[in-house]
């Protein structure tokens, strides 16, 4: 099993990153990992790839979280939600929505009035997906939001619940 070996798996971890970074379109490689990482391989792929340089990387480790299924490899997750990069910072609030939705519900909730217009736009959806209680603060929160897409989302949300929540 590839990474299974103590020795220069460090070194295997690296070339794997950075072709993963390299492949984020495609996402052979990353489908490959899920495949092919059981275990301490995982656990060691995902340790050494917090701070890996290439966001295009960092992303998709939310998704290799996402998809192994692992509550191991799901506390690596808030780290991940640290990262300096807003994409990877909303890959892994996804990523949280599927594997730790209460956790998910916590964050949106902190991060509704984000600087980032796509954070707050996907913090509310993940609160509707999750049906939050918080749902509907978070609508009356947004619906002056400057940014149009968040506004025609709050709109949107606000016809399918029934709410009347104005500008």
């Amino acid at each position: 099993m590839i990474l299974s070996e103590k020795h220069e798996h460090k070194e295997l971890i690296e070339k794997i990153l950075l072709v993963l970074g390299l492949d984020h379109e495609d996402g052979e490689i990353l489908e490959k990992c899920e495949q092919e990482l059981q275990a301490d391989a995982a656990l060691n792929f995902v340790k050494d790839s917090i701070r890996y340089p290439f966001f295009q990387t960092r992303w998709q480790i939310a998704e290799f979280v996402r998809l192994k299924k692992d509550v191991v490899l799901d506390d690596y997750l808030p780290f991940l939600l640290e990262d300096q990069d807003q994409y990877v910072q909303r890959r892994v609030l996804l990523a949280m929505a599927e594997r730790t939705p209460s956790l998910a519900t916590e964050c949106a909730c902190r991060r509704i009035t984000d600087d980032d217009f796509m954070m707050r736009l996907i913090s509310l959806r993940i609160l509707a997906e999750l049906v939050s209680s918080r749902l509907i603060e978070a609508l009356e929160l947004l619906s002056g939001d400057p940014h149009p897409l968040v506004r025609q989302e709050v709109k949107s949300m606000n016809q399918k619940i029934g709410t009347r929540i104005t500008e």
